[in-house]
C-alpha cells in the first residue's frame, strides 16, 4: 500500500488526510529512516515507518516579509515551504487588487530574494533583465563534506532524466539547456560546508543539480543529495537566496539587496561548525572580481 495508505490506517489522530499529506511534504515522516516526502511512495512488507505527529500540533505560520518596495518594483524575503505563485503572493500580502506578478521563481523550499513587478511596464523590463543575464544572483548553500578547490565554474547542458511520484529530476547530458554556475568555498567545518553560488543561467533545479555532480550536494536534498547517514536530518534543502545586484530599469540605480539568513540555516550551520560571518563583504565582492 501506498505510504499515505498505512498512514490514514495506523493514524487515527490525525486532524484530516490532508493535513496528513502536508505533514508527508514537510518531510516529517521517514522509511527505513531516511526521510520520504512522497505521499504515493508504495511501502514493502518489514518496512520501519516512523511518523512526527507533532506537526498537527504546532500552528504553521509562514510569512513573507518585504526588503525593498517602490512604486515599480517589490523584492521580498521568500518564506521556506511557499510555491513561486504571484496569486498566493498577492493574498499573502493582502494585495488581492493590485498588480503584482514574479519575474522569476525559487523552489518551494528555498529561501530568500524574490522580484514582483508593480506594474506591467516593470514585469517586461525586469524579466529583460533576467534574460539578458544582467541580473546577479548569489545563492548560499551548504553542503556535504568540503569541495577540493576553493572556488570553480560548472557549465553543462541541463536535461529532464526522469520522473518520480510526479516530479521531474534533471541532470547534466548532451541535450538540454546550458547551465552556467560559479562557485565558491566559503567556510568548511565538520562534515559540511558553506558555499556561494551565482548561476549565471536560471535553470530548474540548477544549483542543487550542479552541487550533487560536484560530489557535494545540499543538505537536506532528497531529490538530489546522497543516501550517506547525516548527523542531523534538515527540514529542507539548506538553500537560500542571499542576495541580488541589477540596475533599477527605471531609476538607473544599482540595485543591491541582501535577505537575513534564516534561523534553520543557521542553527544547523552551527551544528557543522560553519562559519557565516562577513557574508555581505563577501558575496559582494564577486562582482567586482568578474568586472
Amino acid at each position: 500500500m501506498t505510504l499515505l495508505s498505512f498512514l490514514k490506517v495506523h493514524c487515527t489522530d490525525a486532524p484530516s488526510v490532508k493535513k496528513m499529506k502536508k505533514a508527508i511534504d514537510a518531510k516529517c515522516c521517514k522509511v527505513n529512516g531516511r526521510v520520504e516526502t512522497f505521499s504515493s511512495f508504495v511501502l514493502a512488507r518489514g518496512d520501519v515507518v516512523q511518523f512526527t505527529a507533532k506537526f498537527f500540533a504546532e500552528k504553521q505560520e509562514v510569512a513573507i516579509i518585504p526588503l525593498f518596495e517602490d512604486e515599480d518594483l517589490l523584492i521580498c524575503n521568500k518564506p521556506c515551504g511557499l510555491v513561486s505563485d504571484s496569486v498566493l503572493f498577492r493574498k499573502m500580502l493582502h494585495r488581492e487588487k493590485d498588480f503584482l506578478e514574479l519575474v522569476h521563481r525559487l523552489d518551494k523550499d528555498t529561501t530568500g530574494v524574490i522580484v514582483l513587478a508593480k506594474t506591467a511596464f516593470m514585469q517586461e523590463e525586469m524579466k529583460k533583465l533576467f534574460s539578458q543575464r544582467k541580473v546577479h544572483k548569489y545563492y548560499l548553500a551548504l553542503v556535504e563534506g568540503s569541495p577540493r578547490a576553493k572556488e570553480g565554474v560548472i557549465d553543462s547542458l541541463l536535461e529532464k532524466k526522469k520522473e518520480y511520484h510526479g516530479q521531474t529530476i534533471y541532470g547534466s547530458g548532451n541535450t538540454g539547456h546550458r547551465a552556467l554556475t560559479y562557485w565558491k568555498r566559503l567556510s568548511t567545518g565538520k562534515g559540511a560546508s558553506l558555499t556561494l553560488c551565482e548561476p549565471v543561467t536560471g535553470r530548474t533545479h540548477q544549483i542543487r543539480v550542479h552541487m550533487k555532480e560536484l560530489g557535494h550536494p545540499v543538505l537536506g536534498d532528497h531529490q538530489y543529495g546522497s543516501k550517506s547517514p547525516c548527523p542531523i536530518e534538515p527540514g529542507r534543502h539548506l538553500l537560500h537566496a542571499y542576495g541580488v545586484v541589477f540596475t533599477h530599469p527605471k531609476t538607473q540605480q544599482e540595485m543591491r539587496v541582501v535577505a537575513p539568513i534564516p534561523a534553520d540555516f543557521m542553527q544547523i550551520a552551527g551544528f557543522f561548525n560553519v562559519c557565516l560571518r562577513a557574508l555581505f563583504s563577501l558575496v559582494f565582492s564577486q562582482k567586482e572580481e568578474k568586472g
